[in-house]
């Protein structure tokens, strides 16, 4: 092989690596871009990700503040209850106090009435 025929081959294989490093510049430019929009894809899922446990977390908040306002409440009213049955009670001791004496009434079981019948047909 003369020098004329090894320099034709040289330039041929430094064309070919030209159009391979060419080709090889074109996929990591695309991959790269491949790359930034799945970076970016990732990103915007991260955030997605962040707004959903960040409202899943305010979620959970407002059913605990929620829950502990119902259980306040519902205590509140039970205690309102409880106070108008004592309040209830004792306008109705008072008022028996004043109105009857143990000796104008027969007992309740001597009657055979349940209490609550007994008191509610006794103020009748």
């Amino acid at each position: 092989m003369n020098c004329f025929a090894k320099v034709e081959t040289l330039i041929g294989e430094r064309d070919k690596l030209e159009s391979l490093f060419s080709e090889a510049a074109e996929v990591m430019k695309s991959t790269g871009r491949q790359n930034a929009e799945v970076e970016a894809t990732l990103k915007k899922l991260k955030k997605e990700q962040f707004i959903h446990r960040f409202s899943f977390f305010l979620i959970q908040e407002r059913l605990v503040n929620v829950t502990r306002d119902l259980s306040k409440t519902e205590k509140e009213v039970e205690e309102a209850i409880y106070y108008r049955i004592e309040e209830f009670g004792r306008q109705h001791l008072d008022d028996h106090d004043q109105s009857w004496s143990d000796d104008d009434h027969p007992d309740r079981v001597s009657v055979g009435l349940p209490e609550e019948l007994y008191w509610n047909k006794k103020n009748v």
